[in-house]
């Protein structure tokens, strides 16, 4: 979207730029004579002097734009500070606290909870947490001791 508005902006701002040189030749050099006479007038850029908001001490001389105005620093320093405000805070510090403070989407606190209450519901019937025979015994099938061979058993 920014790079969308800095081409509609470049291109409005070249059709506002004067067509007309700073330096206007009065003879042109490579074809008059090399008389003393020959000058070139410097046209007055202001009629009384400098214009009204001159500051000499403010310059654009080493200024590089952010890419959101070229030509009006003040107007581009809004810019990024407004673009950084809502990439910074809104964005990582309100998508932060939401991601921090949203339920589990796995349901880690529902499994815990549920295996506190059949550990209650077990100790309150007498019965152990585990049951031995929660597979029963006939359905188990091991392996013979000629499939496991000298295979270490670690019980």
């Amino acid at each position: 979207m920014a790079s969308l508005y800095r081409c509609c902006f470049r291109v409005a701002a070249l059709k506002n730029v004067p067509r007309s040189p700073t330096l206007i030749r009065i003879a042109g050099i490579s074809t008059s004579k090399k008389d003393k006479d020959t000058t070139i007038r410097t046209p007055q850029l202001f009629e009384n002097g400098l214009p009204e908001k001159f500051d000499a001490r403010v310059t654009n001389k080493h200024w590089v734009s952010w890419g959101w105005d070229p030509n009006d620093r003040e107007q581009d320093a809004t810019f990024i500070h407004v673009f950084f405000f809502c990439l910074v805070t809104l964005m990582m510090v309100t998508g932060g606290y939401f991601i921090a403070y949203c339920p589990s989407s796995q349901m880690h606190d529902w499994a815990i909870r549920e295996a506190y209450l059949e550990i209650r519901r077990r100790e309150s019937a007498g019965l152990p947490h585990i049951d031995r025979n929660l597979v029963p015994e006939d359905q188990v099938e091991l392996p013979s001791e000629e499939e496991l061979g000298d295979m270490e058993i670690i019980i």
